[in-house]
């Protein structure tokens, strides 16, 4: 017996790709789902798109849970410029915004830390030994990759995999979800059970794309798009919006990112995949079945609707929306979206050790 298509749609819709739903139980309500964040610096939209993935999964029956990941942060040298005694105190800092924003944009995921059972639970402890033990060196260099940047790792670093890997064992979750950087650390999940697992505990595991720039050669990704934070305001949030690229011109886009007339994808993919105003609010609109709005003056054609993808990819390939029309659609859209994780995190002042680290 499979699961019903209604449910595996809302499981499925704007990911990239799921691994592994055919061992979700038939009865999601039976099933639990986790999302696990490092609390290191701003709650962007890019933390946001694994948020309304859990949202879906809540919407399907699922149990969630979310974890603060603050000893993580501490393993992987975050927050970057903090001196070592101040470190954990500034993580948990960031780990209360997290909360309170993930919590007041509408989740009914059971919120955890890890240092909540990480440092006195003997069973957590040896399912990390167990992982650390057996995971091939190239495998770990995969996975680490996906946490830490630069050419050298700390021991720290490498032991972050094992303990995410335990962390999900340890939560007894059967589905993880996270952005596609996350692939090489669920497949790890995956394939090396700590010792007592057995094949049906490994999870399925549903990632969400990098929302930026996608095309170039060998399909190099920019982030670009997905580092608002959550408590931005009307200005801010415009501001970085009206940065991003977005042109209804195939030729000017295939020239700006060395594309071939070979290129398999179509007109309307190639517009797509360079430009995060698109892909935002395909995502944070579209896929979810809500309209976008633009309000424009009747001068320049009036208020316009849209209820899916295509018609919009036409009016802007065709020039009948302006750039800047979408922009600011795109500007209304996410600070209506983020409404009530802003006002929440804004009114209790949570945003300022955050911030703080970027001031230094």
């Amino acid at each position: 017996m499979s699961l019903d298509e209604d449910d595996r749609r809302l499981l499925e819709r704007g990911s990239q790709e799921v691994v592994g739903l055919e061992g979700v139980e038939d009865d999601l309500e039976s099933t639990t789902a986790y999302v696990g964040y490092e609390p290191s610096g701003r709650l962007h939209l890019g933390h946001m798109l694994t948020a309304q993935k859990i949202k879906d999964l809540e919407e399907s029956g699922v149990d969630t849970k979310v974890l603060l990941a603050d000893e993580h942060a501490f393993l992987n040298g975050k927050p970057s410029g903090v001196p070592d005694e101040k470190a954990r105190d500034t993580v948990t800092q960031v780990a209360d915004m997290y909360e309170v924003a993930l919590d007041s944009f509408g989740l009914d995921a059971d919120i955890v830390r890890g240092s909540d059972f990480q440092f006195d639970n003997k069973d957590y402890s040896m399912a990390v030994n167990d992982i650390q033990r057996r995971v091939p060196e190239n495998r770990l260099d995969a996975a680490v990759a996906d946490v830490a940047s630069g050419e050298s790792r700390s021991g720290g670093q490498l032991l972050y995999p094992a303990m995410q890997v335990a962390d999900m064992y340890h939560l007894d979750i059967d589905v993880a979800v996270g952005g596609i950087d996350q692939r090489a650390i669920h497949m790890l999940a995956r394939d090396f059970q700590p010792l007592g697992a057995t094949e049906e505990d490994k999870p399925a595991a549903i990632h969400t794309p990098i929302i930026g720039v996608n095309v170039g050669e060998g399909e190099k990704m920019s982030s670009s798009g997905s580092s608002i934070p959550v408590y931005s305001n009307r200005n801010e949030i415009e501001d970085e919006v009206n940065s991003m690229y977005l042109s209804p011109n195939v030729d000017q886009v295939k020239n700006k990112f060395d594309l071939t007339d070979s290129d398999p994808r179509s007109d309307q993919e190639l517009l797509y995949d360079a430009s995060p105003v698109l892909q935002l609010i395909d995502h944070y609109a579209l896929i979810r079945g809500e309209q976008f709005e633009i309000e424009r003056p009747e001068e320049y054609g009036g208020d316009v609707s849209y209820d899916s993808r295509d018609e919009l990819m036409e009016d802007v390939q065709s020039g009948e929306l302006h750039p800047m029309d979408v922009k600011t659609g795109l500007s209304d859209l996410l600070y209506e979206k983020f409404e009530a994780p802003r006002e929440a995190v804004l009114n209790a002042g949570l945003h300022e050790p955050v911030e703080e680290l970027y001031d230094n």
